[in-house]
């Protein structure tokens, strides 16, 4: 059977497993990628030094096309990507179509984990202000919308995906709840404060569609729906404003969970908040939020601050 083949009917398996539409995307564009660069080949002949090969180019060949137009090596983080795509995919192979799952002698490609680095109160007030901005200092045309993603990022921590797909529908503007579709189609409710229900008010308010359920919540300038990858350069160019390093909207995410936890919310509210399946990474979060709450108090104690 050919490799383009066999991806078919991969998909069309994980498609019957509820898998999310972004995840079968990926699945698609890697595997078909690893197709096109082996030419073709039939499954059966493919073999593990195949891989590794592959392997091999994107460490050192390949260069991914992007929106942003940059021109820097595949992360490690996305091998890995590819490389758990791969290794899905002979795992199903092997159980439905026999033979041999070559990917038993592929390591797996190390990504480097990244500590969550949340952001500072005056950190937040810079974004903030930079959303009212040009880069050469001009009123910003979509400031009430910068500004209203923004804070619903942050109050929220929703995910990018997950706001750019947000209809009015979706949105309860007196209770300040918010219906997401989340990873794998699971469904739960964020909840915004006042200050962020405020920000959204005056961009709805210049709105004239808002009575359309099906128009989307946060829009580009053509009224469409946001993309991830230009929220996401959105997002970054407001951080250049500010003159904050970093700045992505999973950041915000991070922010919202640690913030969250150091005001003493319970981890199982944040869990269904944030849509993790399990505690590990809220655990994670705590763990962060208590080292910051031991470095404070290090910082500020009454007895250690006093002439005693």
């Amino acid at each position: 059977m050919l490799l383009s083949k066999a991806i078919e009917g991969f998909l069309l398996h994980k498609q019957v497993e509820g898998l999310s539409g972004r995840t079968l995307e990926g699945y698609k564009r890697q595997l078909d990628h690893l197709a096109e660069h082996l030419g073709n080949p039939d499954l059966e002949a493919i073999e593990a030094n195949d891989i590794l090969q592959f392997f091999d180019y994107l460490s050192n060949e390949y260069v991914p096309k992007r929106w942003s137009g940059e021109k820097h090596p595949l992360s490690a983080r996305s091998k890995r990507n590819y490389w758990i795509a791969l290794k899905s995919f002979w795992t199903w192979a092997k159980i439905d179509l026999g033979g041999a799952d070559v990917m038993d002698r592929v390591p797996a490609p190390q990504a480097p984990t990244h500590e969550p680095n949340p952001f500072t109160e005056a950190e937040i007030q810079q974004i903030i202000k930079a959303c009212g901005e040009t880069a050469d200092g001009r009123p910003h045309p979509f400031e009430h919308r910068n500004r209203a993603i923004v804070l619903a990022l942050l109050d929220s921590g929703i995910r990018a995906t997950e706001l750019c797909k947000l209809k009015m529908q979706d949105y309860n503007q007196r209770r300040g709840r918010i219906f997401v579709e989340g990873k794998g189609a699971k469904k739960r409710n964020v909840y915004l404060g006042s200050t962020a229900r405020k920000a959204i008010w005056r961009y709805l308010a210049d709105r004239d569609n808002t009575d359309d359920p099906d128009a989307p919540l946060f829009a580009n300038q053509y009224g469409k729906p946001l993309h991830r990858h230009w929220l996401r350069r959105m997002i970054a160019e407001i951080g250049e404003r500010a003159n904050v390093a970093n700045v992505h909207p999973h950041r915000f995410r991070y922010t919202f969970a640690i913030q969250y936890l150091r005001n003493q919310g319970d981890i199982f509210t944040l869990q269904r908040l944030l849509g993790h399946s399990s505690l590990k990474m809220v655990r994670y979060y705590l763990s962060l939020a208590e080292v910051d709450a031991e470095t404070a108090h290090r910082r500020a104690s009454p007895v250690d601050n006093w002439d005693l």
